[in-house]
């Protein structure tokens, strides 16, 4: 890639700043330009074609591995230098292949230190980053199955009301009230006619019910 710290975009090229900067980029890939009339490669005396000698150029940097990975993992590692690039659809257009080496430029010279970008050692120093960069992004957003069960197994802290409603749940279901005697552990039972006992099998039969309403109303909202 030739040494270019801030290139134009292609939008912003002129006709000639074009035609060098295809020249350049077809030389360093070991390709040459296309020209009007040329044949078997030999050039001749045709004029430059700008459009033949472009698709070209783009055809030869899909197939450059530290560029193409350099614009794959610049995206997926959310560097904001790769900001609007589309890895998926590689260098489909003299916009996208001038903007990503813009970017790789730019990440060079600004994240590595290089003082210059003219080498394929450079370039590779830049994939590489990405590369790691993109694989600590992708680490640092998953979410463990052992980091899930520790939350899954996190205490439930209840406010008063739920917590106060859970104990007297619990001590119905743990204690046998009856409404006919006193519950405290010194006291006596009242005697009982067949006609309490009747009244007694009634009332034990409404708390039983009551209980149940009671858990009923407080139970969604109580964990498991």
């Amino acid at each position: 890639m030739s040494d270019r710290k801030k290139p134009k975009k292609y939008s912003k090229m002129g006709y000639q700043q074009k035609e060098l900067y295809v020249k350049n980029q077809l030389k360093e890939l070991g390709q040459t330009a296309a020209y009007h009339g040329d044949f078997q490669g030999r050039g001749g005396d045709g004029m430059f074609d700008l459009e033949a000698s472009e698709e070209k150029l783009r055809s030869a940097a899909n197939n450059d591995y530290n560029r193409r990975e350099s614009l794959k993992y610049g995206v997926n590692s959310g560097d904001k230098r790769f900001a609007g690039l589309d890895a998926s659809s590689g260098f489909n257009s003299m916009e996208a292949l001038v903007n990503t080496d813009r970017a790789i430029n730019k990440y060079g010279y600004n994240e590595l230190g290089h003082t210059n970008m003219s080498s394929d050692a450079d370039m590779a120093a830049v994939s590489n980053s990405l590369f790691n960069k993109s694989r600590a992004n992708f680490a640092e957003s998953f979410d463990t199955p052992e980091k899930q069960q520790e939350e899954a197994q996190a205490p439930v802290e209840l406010s008063t009301e739920l917590q106060d409603a859970k104990d007297k749940v619990k001590a119905f279901e743990n204690k046998k009230y009856d409404i006919f005697k006193s519950n405290d552990a010194g006291s006596t039972q009242t005697a009982l006619s067949d006609g309490d006992d009747q009244r007694k099998q009634a009332a034990g039969s409404f708390l039983n019910k009551y209980k149940l309403d009671v858990k009923a109303n407080i139970s969604p909202v109580l964990p498991v």
